[in-house]
């Protein structure tokens, strides 16, 4: 009979399809036998120990985890704590530079703003004192809508310059304020151009810019076209056109309806406008459009004006078809080889020119509309805060006091070099 023997081995069980047969079968076989299978474990008691021991270093463990993490704790509150108290110095240490970089940049405004008032008075004739109303007009400009004093103070030296009188400047300088509030204008520079062209083109007083301005504007936002072409059409083809009998309103319109088709530079328009509106006015030109039917002169025998002209036309030319020769002629009549581009959809599109000279008519008061609609913006706002800062400065470098202090730091400073110019001749000794 075989002894006793250690069997270790890896059983893989698969369940069958059929188990329930098989196991019927098993029991059939060991036909009501019981049989016991004893298992022996070696190293029981040695593993029951060695587990309550693990137990017991992990309750340790824990234990010392808890402390531990009552300390981060602790830790982490004094680092939040630091982080705190740098936080509060760093912003204080950012409140004080930026006052100081303020103080700075305002000091150094003042100086500039008070050169810009001298060069107003060298141009002007006037003294500085005599001119401290522009001084106020223009703090109040900058603190009421938000537009920097440093712009406006070199406008009015620019008015000044082509020969407003200082109340003439002082009328001009609200308007051109509002235009930096707009949404068409560019630059203040560009439209203070614009404002002298219009001005002495077409004989308009400073107290009728603001309307003219806010006209642009609502023609600029009506219709595809820029203010500041606008403006070029003005200055290059305004006297052109004011001389033939035209308003500013009848140039605005016209052109926008070239521009807005064409979509050709504002500076070949102007051009291309100057060479039509000087031949429309030809007797010769005259006589030859009188064959087609177009008069272009009253019962008193004077040109009827450029808007009226290219409307006439317009109702003459409409019915006729382009590719008739007789237009050919017409428009090479009026703008010669080089300007036809110009003169087909001008003479065409004489609605779109009606349309953009009643919005001209009706737009004389957006300026103000535009610039109460931008003051709920946040840079405006900001810009307010920043110009009463700087006036405050140009109030106090204006002060007797302060000035008495700034001229004896200066002649402290020029002695101090006088002294040291004096030396000058000991240094080599030395």
């Amino acid at each position: 009979m075989a002894g006793k023997f250690v069997l270790t081995a890896e059983i893989r069980m698969r369940a069958p399809k059929n188990l329930k047969r098989v196991a019927q079968q098993i029991r059939s076989n060991l036909g009501g036998k019981t049989t016991e299978v004893k298992v022996q474990v070696k190293g029981a008691k040695k593993t029951a120990a060695d587990l309550a021991r693990v137990e017991k270093a992990v309750e340790k463990a824990g234990s010392k985890a808890s402390a531990a993490r009552g300390k981060f704790d602790l830790l982490g509150s004094a680092i939040g704590q630091a982080v705190v108290h740098v936080a509060r110095y760093d912003v204080a240490r950012r409140i004080v530079t930026a006052f100081g970089q303020a103080i700075g940049r305002a000091t150094k405004d003042a100086i500039a703003f008070e050169r810009e008032i001298i060069k107003v008075s060298q141009v002007t004739g006037q003294s500085v004192q005599s001119l401290k109303f522009l001084n106020t007009e223009i703090t109040r400009l900058a603190t009421s809508f938000g537009v920097s004093s440093s712009s406006l103070v070199k406008t009015t030296r620019i008015l000044a310059q082509a020969g407003l009188t200082a109340k003439q400047t002082k009328s001009a300088l609200e308007a051109l304020a509002k235009t930096t509030l707009a949404p068409t204008f560019d630059d203040i520079s560009s439209t203070t151009e614009t404002s002298i062209a219009v001005m002495s083109q077409f004989g308009l007083e400073a107290s009728r810019l603001e309307s003219v301005l806010g006209k642009i504007n609502k023609v600029a936002g009506s219709f595809a076209v820029e203010a500041g072409d606008l403006g070029t059409a003005i200055k290059r083809a305004g006297g052109v056109f004011k001389s033939a009998g035209g308003s500013v309103e009848e140039l605005i319109g016209l052109f926008t309806s070239v521009r807005s088709t064409t979509r050709e530079t504002a500076e070949t328009i102007a051009t291309g406008f100057r060479t039509i509106f000087t031949r429309l006015q030809r007797p010769t030109t005259l006589k030859f459009l009188r064959k087609f039917g177009v008069e272009l002169r009253n019962l008193e025998g004077q040109f009827v004006g450029p808007f009226e002209a290219v409307r006439r036309l317009n109702a003459v030319l409409k019915d006729l078809d382009p590719r008739d020769i007789r237009y050919a002629q017409i428009t090479e009549q009026l703008g010669g080889f080089r300007q036809v581009s110009k003169v087909i959809p001008l003479i065409q599109q004489f609605e779109k020119a009606q349309k953009a000279y009643n919005v001209a008519l009706d737009g004389g008061s957006s300026l103000a509309k535009d610039a109460q609609a931008a003051q709920q913006g946040l840079s405006v706002q900001f810009t307010k805060v920043r110009e009463e800062f700087t006036a405050l400065i140009r109030a106090i470098s204006n002060d007797t006091v302060f000035r008495g202090m700034i001229e004896l730091a200066t002649n402290m400073a020029r002695a101090f070099i006088r002294v040291a110019d004096s030396i000058k001749p000991l240094i080599p000794l030395l």
